[in-house]
């Protein structure tokens, strides 16, 4: 029951050309609903249809006479304010959306929470036409999903910047590969026990030309937002089994999986081509997943693993402590490794509280018949910690930061990491 896309800029362009000669300011918001699809995913695609209904009578309801809400596509909505009289109010409009869609939707007895993120922009000169103050507003609302979510901006030229970088370095990350952008460092794994290297985890890195040393987490974001990622996933998978296959007594090596990758169908056929292209032993594979990754799709997830872990690779919880997966889902996967993320390792020495969360996580692993590797340890104390908690493995800079080639170091002094 809303004007589409193709209305509302109709209906922009007229506000625009009336306030080149009223001299009123034209402002327009941009709503996107945070992780929509996995309504869509997990309930159907009906009851996120009833949830769109439901979204669109909630913003008519926060409108002002003469305002105008649009569906603009997807989950996106955008509001059409033709002609601004106090500026103070459009802060109070986002405002509004964002509480109003905070509270909780009720479809066929299933209660469904969900938030919002809006961009803000007002026009002012050179606003010739409806294109320049969407797309400002989009971007506006994209710094608000940066944020967290759940909140709003208001656009200023710094975020029409980072728009056209991040347009830039989607284009770019698109022929990363084929260029040799893209290369793998591995960084060892100890096991605490005994002092031996016992596999190497391989960290993905783009060195791109026009965009120097990209931070990994921003263009991991960014592969997963264009669909590149699978893509690169199998990119990793050769290239890290190439490097495996290639050592005389090769050791474990570890490979994150993003979302998009766990679900793709790709994911299996090419594990099974890089292994029979590269002829290394599926018992050297070990598959990371964070916990967000098992949210939108959990059977298709736990199917996939089901099936790596039948070829003879391990599969580990990533970041554990940092997702949502409850206690009866995680006894009930395919799991073998928690890897503790590094916010609960990070000065472990001075945190009581956090002593006893590593503590709680290492009595958890072993109750489950699961190993745990501590992420990002970096001191003598935080090494001293992990062995009172009796976490079996871990790395970090203490025991070798990530390198071009696989180490071929086998065993480290814990002794003289003790001492500091």
């Amino acid at each position: 029951g809303l004007p589409n896309r193709a209305l509302f800029q109709e209906l922009t362009d007229a506000a625009l050309a009336t306030a080149r000669v009223t001299g009123d300011a034209v402002a327009v918001l941009f709503c996107d609903l945070d992780r929509f699809k996995l309504v869509n995913d997990s309930l159907g695609h009906a009851v996120g249809d009833e949830l769109l209904r439901q979204v669109t009578e909630r913003i008519r309801e926060c409108l002002s006479p003469g305002d105008v809400a649009s569906r603009f596509g997807g989950d996106e909505f955008t509001v059409l304010r033709p002609a601004v009289f106090d500026r103070t109010g459009l802060p109070n409009l986002a405002a509004r959306l964002i509480s109003s869609l905070r509270r909780p939707f009720l479809i066929d007895s299933v209660e469904l929470c969900i938030s919002v993120s809006v961009g803000v922009t007002i026009s002012g000169e050179g606003h010739g036409d409806s294109s320049m103050l969407i797309s400002e507003a989009d971007s506006a609302m994209f710094r608000a999903k940066d944020r967290g979510r759940d909140c709003f901006e208001v656009f200023d030229a710094g975020m029409q910047v980072e728009a056209e970088e991040r347009l830039s370095r989607g284009s770019a990350l698109r022929h990363a590969a084929s260029r040799g952008e893209l290369r793998l460092e591995y960084q060892p794994i100890v096991d605490l026990l005994v002092g031996q290297v016992v596999g190497h985890e391989a960290l993905l890195r783009w060195d791109s030309p026009l965009h120097g040393a990209v931070d990994t987490a921003d263009f991991i974001t960014l592969a997963e937002e264009t669909g590149l990622i699978v893509g690169i996933g199998n990119w990793v998978i050769h290239e890290a089994l190439s490097a495996v296959a290639q050592q005389a007594d090769p050791l474990p090596i570890w490979l994150n999986l993003s979302t998009n990758q766990l679900c793709h169908p790709s994911l299996v056929p090419s594990v099974r081509a890089a292994l029979a292209a590269t002829g290394a032993d599926p018992r050297l594979l070990c598959f990371e997943i964070t916990e967000t990754a098992l949210g939108s799709d959990l059977a298709t997830a736990v199917e996939r693993l089901k099936t790596l872990r039948s070829l003879g690779a391990k599969v580990a919880i990533d970041d554990f402590g940092t997702g949502y997966s409850s206690l009866d889902r995680l006894q009930s996967l395919p799991i073998e490794v928690l890897k503790i993320d590094r916010s609960f390792v990070s000065g472990v020495n001075g945190s009581p509280r956090r002593r006893a969360l590593l503590g709680a996580i290492g009595d958890l692993s072993r109750s489950l018949g699961m190993a745990s590797v501590a992420e990002g340890v970096e001191t003598s104390a935080e090494l001293h910690c992990l062995l009172d908690a009796g976490c079996n493995m871990a790395q970090g800079y203490l025991f070798g930061r990530p390198s071009a080639e696989i180490g071929t170091e086998r065993s480290v002094d814990l002794d003289a990491l003790l001492r500091g």
